[in-house]
């Protein structure tokens, strides 16, 4: 049976900080420091808030890491008026090209 985004992303509370969590998060795709971007809190939450809401779906590799960075950014943009740290973008154009893979559990 196949993986669901749920389960994929349980992960991430073993991340040990916000690197190993962007390392889990973006499919060891993000380039960048994660110390000088100020709003990760309410970026993460986002993040914590998509993943819940697709939970049960099944896990598409860089392409369901793409699509819960998307969201996550859209409602923060929304809801809180901030932008995503620099890095977020071209992470997800990386993760997009990248599309569905299968992934090793």
């Amino acid at each position: 049976m196949a993986e669901t985004v749920g389960e994929y992303f349980v992960r991430l509370a073993e991340a040990e900080d916000l690197s190993d969590y962007m390392f889990i998060l973006a499919f060891d795709q993000f380039q960048g420091e994660t110390h000088t971007y100020p709003h990760w809190k309410p970026l993460l939450a986002h993040v914590e808030s998509v993943i819940a809401e697709f939970s049960d779906q099944p896990f598409r590799g860089p392409a369901t890491c793409a699509m819960v960075m998307n969201a996550a950014m859209k409602r923060l943009k929304a809801q809180e008026n901030v932008k995503a740290p620099y890095q977020w973008v071209p992470t997800l154009r990386t993760l997009r090209a990248m599309g569905e893979q299968p992934v090793e559990s």
